[in-house]
């Protein structure tokens, strides 16, 4: 890193203190293959693009960084084509690393999707709420928000149904309060050939 870098990365990191703006903690790290909306800090634009509100599917996150691909940048058709990798890694994920998924397949055949949505944040300053569960069964988070995205959330329903993602206990809940995801059988039988050609 150069002196430059690391001159914008302190001033960055000063400002963020005085403003007493999301101070880091190890609970603050974002979960990899799920979906976050979240909020990132406007003082942060030096230039580039930037989404103050960016709903994200988490590539990887440590304490430093996290790093994702911003929904808010895909039309449909490459939101369609990232569920498909996400279906091809779930798949194969006993065989291959997601590192050797990621750099060896996702970046060169989805290399379109990472040109126009790839997006780097620092993690002290960006935080989130799940609003898809991902390749993760939905027991696993205390509560799942409306992402207000209709593609990815039949996209989620999808690809929840093919992996059996929502237990039965979550689905009675549902009915219980009433929000139950009706999907339309011509959306989900194309998701299903999007699926099945991965």
């Amino acid at each position: 890193m150069n002196f430059f870098a690391s001159l914008k990365n302190y001033i960055i990191t000063k400002k963020a203190q005085k403003q007493k703006v999301f101070i880091p903690t190890a609970q603050g790290i974002l979960i990899p293959f799920c979906f976050y909306y979240a909020t990132y800090p406007r003082y942060m634009k030096w230039g580039w693009k930037h989404d103050p509100n960016p709903l994200d599917f988490i590539i990887y996150s440590d304490k430093k960084y996290t790093h994702g691909i911003n929904l808010h940048y895909l039309d449909s058709v490459k939101l369609n084509r990232l569920f498909q990798a996400i279906d091809i890694y779930y798949k194969n994920r006993e065989k291959i690393s997601w590192y050797i998924f990621y750099h060896s397949i996702f970046k060169i055949y989805y290399g379109d999707i990472i040109k126009t949505a790839y997006r780097c944040y620092m993690s002290f300053l960006i935080k989130g709420y799940v609003v898809a569960n991902g390749i993760y069964p939905t027991d696993r988070f205390t509560k799942i928000y409306n992402s207000n995205n209709y593609i990815l959330n039949q996209l989620q329903i999808a690809f929840n149904k093919k992996y059996n993602l929502v237990s039965q206990e979550t689905i009675q809940q549902q009915k219980q309060t009433g929000i139950v995801n009706k999907v339309s059988t011509s959306f989900l039988e194309k998701a299903k050939q999007l699926f099945n050609k991965g």
